[in-house]
Order: structure tokens, then sequence, then C-alpha cells
């Protein structure tokens, strides 16, 4: 029997377009605070996040599943990865579409991703794709995926939620 899933993408790409167009109220934070967005169900401001907390927080409220695999318990990009890995979400780079994930770098552990972006355009039309990025203080940013490579070799992560 094949798994039913849900493409919730349309909408993940209209919540990241919803933190960029607040810009100034959005801020960068890896302290226990970058997870308060669980509060609400739809975006509100001031927000707070880091990468991986702001991908699976546009998850959240855009109907997707927790890219952790935690029930939106907790994550971070190491949980992304494994979350990925074990679930065969790992694509290539020609499979990328608006909404999957872009994991970048390893910190020195080799199992733990520097970062994490969604893409806002498909590699199938632009061979240079536009990711959404939380990355530091003054994001979030629509960075080209090129710019984004320089952290590190990235890995492409499908954003599908199943039903």
């Amino acid at each position: 029997m094949a798994i039913r899933t849900t493409d919730h993408r349309r909408k993940a790409i209209a919540i990241a377009g919803n933190l960029l167009t607040h810009k100034g109220e959005c801020y960068y934070s890896e302290y226990s605070n970058r997870w308060d967005w669980r509060k609400h169900d739809v975006p509100t401001y001031p927000f707070t996040s880091d990468c991986s907390g702001t991908v699976t927080a546009i998850n959240y409220w855009a109907g997707g599943n927790d890219p952790n695999g935690t029930d939106f318990a907790y994550g971070n990009t190491r949980t992304i990865l494994s979350h990925a890995r074990q679930n065969k979400l790992i694509i290539a780079r020609c499979q990328l579409i608006f909404g999957d994930f872009v994991l970048l770098g390893m910190e020195p552990d080799g199992v733990t991703p520097k970062h994490v972006v969604m893409a806002l355009q498909s590699t199938l039309f632009h061979k240079d794709p536009i990711c959404f990025s939380m990355g530091r203080q003054g994001d979030p940013s629509a960075v080209k995926l090129s710019v984004l490579e320089s952290i590190g070799k990235p890995i492409f992560v499908a954003n599908i939620t199943r039903k």
C-alpha cells in the first residue's frame, strides 16, 4: 500500500514570504526562546528562532510534518538530518523543489550540519535556486544556493507530509 501524502509546500513558501516581509520583527537566537513560536498557530511577531527552529516553525504553521521527527517537541540540524536519513528523504540536487530543505556543511563532529535553509525555487526551473535562510542576526533573507554552498557541501532533503 502506498503512503498517502499531502503537499503543504505552497503554504510553507507563503509563510516564508511573510517572515521575509516582517524581517525587521525577526530575531536570530540559539537560546531556549527559539521554540516560543509553538505557542502560536500562525506566525506571530516578534518572531525569534534559529535556522532549524525556523524551518520547523514554517512546517508547523503550514500543516506539514516536523522535519525533526519529534512531533514539534524539539530539534536542530542534527535531528533534521537523522530524521531525513531514517525516512529516506535525502534527494539529489536535481530533485529539489520549492519547500524542500538544504542542509549545509558539517560541524567538526561530522554528524551535525552547520545550517539548514528552505528552497524557495526548484532546481527544475532554476540552476541556482533562491533559498530562505535564518542563519544570523539580520535574517531572514533570500539567498542563492551558490552563496550558501560556501558554508559547506549541501545535503538535499524532501519536505514531505505523510498522512
